[in-house]
């Protein structure tokens, strides 16, 4: 498919589910010399990047006549899949399994963004439930949507099918309509590896090829534990959308790493701390640690026409 044609019909995908198409702001910084170019996926309509695929992923199995879903996810694919169930008339039944350790501010991400008329105590008690979207709270949202995909519903799990990789293919158009400064390296926050994936491919569709920084913490690493020096291992970390602890996707990181001379980076609970109180204080920008610790690995090794998403 050209750019053009796949421009075209990711706008006509997002339209479906009623999501705006405008473009997240690209915003450019001057850093010790260094030009920095910030894909603000954080301040798109539904606050993620995960808007880039979870629509388009889900049309391609309703071309291909399944109506029903299920999605372990306690994250913003979750909240994105929940929105495209509240205005799609082609999804039958969406189902949303949370776990039962998601915290309160997730939930209310929930709530906020879908407008649910229930408050955080009731969304954790009893889920919620409408005609076509429910949510439940459960020990193993993995197992249970395995379980669901044994009787006919699609498991939506990002790390392992590639549809998922297709949406985030958007990104890398946006930004080459939104400035013709070259894009010499890519940062990008990194749980199963397909955001960065979908990203990479739509650069290589316009033969482009960035080196590509895969950005994770000290708490999890799965992705890059085999190409760079994890330096402590960390029990907690704020940057709690970084969770895939297995790596399905790592041989296909590590041949992108390699082929595009990139490098993977850990980042400390300090170092992500450090990283969003500077971008605070020094443009008023109040971005989540999961978005903070891509400034925080380019921080680490700072070279010029670098673009940093911040994937909300």
């Amino acid at each position: 498919m050209s750019s053009m044609d796949f421009r075209a019909t990711f706008r006509s995908v997002m339209q479906k589910y009623n999501i705006p198409i405008d473009a997240s702001p690209l915003q450019k910084v001057k850093i010790d010399g260094q030009t920095v170019l910030v894909k603000r996926d954080d301040l798109n309509y539904l606050k993620c990047s995960k808007q880039r695929s979870i629509p388009y992923w889900i049309s391609e199995y309703i071309h291909a006549n399944f109506r029903k879903f299920v999605i372990p996810s306690s994250g913003n694919s979750g909240v994105v899949a929940a929105f495209c169930a509240l205005y799609s008339n082609e999804i039958e039944e969406l189902l949303v399994l949370l776990a039962d350790t998601i915290s309160d501010i997730k939930l209310q991400k929930y709530i906020s963004i879908l407008n649910l008329p229930i408050d955080i105590n009731e969304l954790r008690i009893k889920g919620y439930y409408s005609s076509k979207l429910r949510m439940e709270l459960t020990q193993d949202p993995r197992l249970e949507a395995f379980k669901l995909s044994k009787k006919g519903y699609v498991n939506l799990r990002g790390s392992i099918d590639d549809k998922a990789l297709i949406g985030f293919e958007s990104l890398a158009d946006e930004v080459l309509e939104q400035t013709n400064m070259p894009i010499h390296s890519v940062y990008v926050p990194s749980s199963s590896g397909s955001t960065a994936l979908g990203i990479y491919n739509g650069f290589l569709r316009h033969n482009i090829k960035p080196a590509m920084h895969i950005v994770q913490t000290t708490r999890v690493f799965s992705l890059i534990k085999n190409v760079t020096k994890i330096p402590i291992i960390e029990q907690t970390h704020p940057a709690e959308s970084i969770v895939d602890f297995i790596g399905h996707r790592r041989p296909s990181i590590e041949k992108m790493i390699t082929e595009s001379n990139g490098k993977g980076w850990a980042i400390s609970v300090s170092e992500a701390k450090t990283a969003k109180k500077f971008l605070l204080e020094k443009y008023d920008w109040d971005v989540s640690y999961d978005s903070a610790i891509a400034f925080a690995a380019w921080q680490k090794f700072k070279v010029d026409n670098a673009l940093l998403v911040f994937t909300g």
